[in-house]
Formats: structure tokens, C-alpha cells, sequence
């Protein structure tokens, strides 16, 4: 057996138990070493150097890159539930969902991923959002006796439409394609919209199937929202004491403008987002509650920090091994149409290294000159693309994946089942139906 044949089994060995013992409830910060050392035992390389060099130089790299985002980003959430305005949005939806009778359930959930996918279409990160969506979705979901795992479903917004498929989206995934094929943001919008359309028809479908399937179990917001009740997230205000319903969404709002009209980063935007909260809401701030919204910003930053850089260093060490090297190399090779390479590639890149944009940017680098020199129209590629790489980019060692649950409080067990469905088995049904639909000629 080849060195490379070998360092490939390292890997899918790791992958295997990465993903099982973190079902198993054990911490990522414990599993991903484990992890990395079967990876460099298998790949003919010194565990002990892995761990202390490329391991632990990816870690450091990932902290660098989101700790200040992911900080700024928890001080904003527990602002905007420690002034009400969180509650008051899951109250003002809640009463929007009562007009379905019946319905209010899966309604609540979609609302969820609605207001999820308009924050992040609007520039606020898929790792951001949560801290902010949390505090909303806890009232919501606890008044409405919504089972607490339906929370992932939310991730259909943010991992699977204003990721991957809206035309014009500011996500990483979208940018990715210019560099290489010199189209823009907008590209293939008709193919976007479609590929939306199809997804929402399985992702509203699935969550009206799942909440009936709950309510015939007898299933509540406990005991999956046990953990979540201990977190303290803001203060609990009667419906007659929230604030007004805009003011409560012009923090948000300043967030996006700052972001997408100002141009500046992510952490600028949260910064300002932060401000406009404590001096909006001034009467319900005093310094001994400002500094405990920093503290729990910084304590919330922290756990979610190192369980991501664990995860991300996993995926930086398996860059690194022979194993990896011969995948990339074999892509090249991939049977069938350009356009089922093209989707094969992608996630394959993508599902190895945990990235959807790290999948792009391998199967780009490899194939770009390939695919446009199959014919197909450039706009086509980079959407097609930027769909398949919202795949196997979510499998459980996903830094994205680690950040979420963490911040929810769920279990594998519990929470990433919705997860999968939403932004691995959703996104490869509608990358392949879009797939034949380019195949007979309906986009080009």
C-alpha cells in the first residue's frame, strides 16, 4: 500500500473519529488532537510535531482571523437581550405566527430562518448571527413550546440561501469565483433564484414535516432547551415594559448600513451595532451591567473561539499530509460532464478541509482552465460552484458547525441532525437538480 493510499485511510480515520466521539458528547478541544494524531501516524509524520507546529499554527490563525469578531459579535447579542429588544422581536413574531392557527410551529421556525437570511445578506456573519438569533429564538421557541433543537433549522438562511445561491450576496463563497473567472456577485441570477426556489420548497417542507413529527411525540422545549435556560441571555421583561419594536431593529439596522453602505468590516459594523445599542437604550445601562455584558461577551467569545480554532486545526494538518495532495491531484480525473466535475470537485475540496471556500479556492486552483475550456458560460460556473460548495462543507468538524452549537447549547445528537438536512443533504439535492437543468440547456 502507497504512502498516499495510507495517509488517505489517516484521514478518512480521523474524520470518523472527529465526527464520533463528538456525537458522543466528548469536547472538540479533546477529540480534534486525537484526531490529528491518528492523521500524522497514518501520514508518516511526528504526531508530536504536528501538534505543536502546523496544529497549533492553524489554531493560532483562526483565532487571529474571529476572535474580535466572534467577541464583538456575543457583547451585541447580550445587549440586545439585556435591553429587551431581543424578546421584543421573538414576542412581535410570535404574535405574527398566532395568525396560523395551527401552524404557528413550523411558521415560528421559518420566521427564524427568514430574519436569519436577511442579517446575513446584509453582511452579518454566519458566525455572528447566532449570538444575536439566540437570544431571539429562546423567547420565541419557550413560548411557543418549541422543541430547542429546531433551532438549527435556522441555518438554512445563512448556510444554504445567503451563503451559496442569492445573486449579489456578500458571503465569501460568492467572491471566490471572481478572482478566478472574472465575473461578478450577480452572476447567473436566474440559476440562483431557481436553485433557492427549489431548496425552499424542501427546507419549508422539511420543517412543517418535523415540528408534526414533535408534536406527535410529545416533544417540548425541554429537555434539548434544558442547557440553554441556564444561559442568562437578557433581562426577562414583561410584554408591557419592551421597548419600541423599531428601535429595537435600529441597532440592527446600523449594523447593516455601516457594513454594506460604509464599506467597513465586520468588526467596525459590530463595534458600531454595539454603540448604537448602549446609547440608544442608555436608561437600561448602567456601568455594573455594561461590564457584565462584556464579561459574558468575552467568556461566550472564548468557548466559541477555541472550539472552532480546534476544528479548523484539524482541517489545517489534513492540508498538510500526502493523502490530501493525491485528492487534490485525482480531481482532474473525475468522470462524467464538466458540469458533474465541477460539483464532485467542490465538495470533495470542500468536505476534506471543512471550508467552502477553501473547497472553491482547491478545486479553482486545479480546474478553472478545464471548465472554461469545456464551453460553459463563466457565470455558470461560478454559481454552480458556489452552490456545490455549500455541500460537504458542513460535516460535524465544520468550525461553523462547532461555533453553533456551542453558542445554542445543543449536543451533536441533538442539534446537527437539522443542521445536515439544511446545509448538506438540501444543498447537494438542489445542486444536482440544478445541475441537469444546465445540462439540457434550460440555463446558460
Amino acid at each position: 500500500m502507497s504512502p498516499e493510499v495510507l495517509s488517505l485511510i489517516g484521514i478518512l480515520l480521523g474524520l470518523v473519529i472527529l465526527i464520533g466521539l463528538a456525537y458522543k458528547n466528548w469536547p472538540i478541544l479533546i477529540v480534534a488532537p486525537i484526531a490529528v494524531v491518528v492523521v500524522a501516524v497514518f501520514s508518516g509524520v511526528n504526531p508530536f510535531t504536528t501538534l505543536t507546529s502546523t496544529y497549533m499554527e492553524k489554531f493560532v490563525v483562526f483565532a487571529k482571523n474571529y476572535f474580535l469578531i466572534l467577541f464583538f459579535g456575543a457583547v451585541f447579542g447580550k445587549l440586545m437581550g439585556e435591553c429587551g429588544a431581543a424578546r421584543t422581536i421573538a414576542i412581535k413574531v410570535s404574535k405574527l405566527v398566532r395568525k396560523f392557527p395551527g401552524k404557528e410551529k413550523p411558521m415560528a421556525v421559518i420566521s427564524l430562518i427568514l430574519i436569519c437570511a436577511i442579517l446575513t445578506y446584509g453582511g452579518v456573519s454566519s458566525f455572528v448571527v447566532v449570538f444575536t438569533l439566540v437570544a431571539i429564538a429562546k423567547d420565541l421557541f419557550q413560548e411557543l413550546d418549541i422543541p430547542w433543537h429546531m433551532y438549527t433549522c435556522s441555518v438554512a438562511g445563512s448556510g444554504l440561501w445567503t451563503m451559496t445561491m442569492l445573486p449579489g450576496t456578500p458571503s465569501v463563497q460568492n467572491q471566490v469565483p471572481i478572482t478566478y473567472l472574472g465575473t461578478t456577485a450577480m452572476a447567473a441570477p436566474a440559476l440562483s433564484m431557481f436553485a433557492v426556489a427549489v431548496s425552499a420548497v424542501m427546507v419549508f417542507g422539511y420543517v412543517f414535516w418535523m415540528c408534526a413529527r414533535c408534536t406527535r411525540r410529545g416533544e417540548h422545549f425541554e429537555p434539548s432547551g434544558t442547557e440553554i435556560l441556564k444561559v442568562q441571555l437578557g433581562e426577562d421583561l414583561s410584554s408591557d415594559h419592551l421597548p419600541n419594536l423599531f428601535l429595537c431593529l435600529l441597532p440592527c439596522i446600523i449594523l447593516f448600513v455601516v457594513m454594506n453602505f460604509l464599506n467597513q468590516g465586520a468588526v467596525v459594523g459590530l463595534i458600531a451595532g454595539c454603540v448604537s445599542c448602549i446609547v440608544i437604550f442608555h436608561k437600561k445601562f448602567n456601568i455594573v451591567k455594561l461590564k457584565s455584558c462584556i464579561g459574558a461577551g468575552g467568556t461566550n467569545a472564548t468557548s466559541a473561539v477555541m472550539a472552532a480554532c480546534a476544528a479548523s486545526g484539524f482541517g489545517g494538518v489534513v492540508a498538510t499530509v500526502s493523502g490530501y495532495t493525491m485528492v487534490l491531484n485525482s480531481l482532474a480525473s473525475i468522470p462524467g460532464p464538466e458540469i458533474f466535475q465541477l460539483i464532485v470537485a467542490v465538495n470533495v475540496a470542500a468536505g476534506i478541509t471543512g471550508s467552502a471556500s477553501s473547497g472553491l479556492n482547491i478545486a479553482f486552483a486545479s480546474l478553472t482552465d478545464r471548465f472554461l475550456a469545456s464551453g460553459l458560460n463563466p457565470e455558470i460556473i461560478h454559481r454552480m460552484a458556489c452552490i456545490s460548495s455549500g455541500g460537504l462543507d458542513t460535516l460535524p468538524h465544520c468550525s461553523t458547525v462547532v461555533n453553533t452549537l456551542n453558542v445554542t447549547k445543543l449536543t451533536y445528537a441533538q442539534g446537527y441532525k437539522h443542521y445536515g438536512v439544511m446545509t448538506v443533504i438540501i444543498p447537494l439535492i438542489t445542486v444536482v437538480i440544478c445541475g441537469v437543468f444546465v445540462g439540457i440547456g434550460v440555463f446558460t
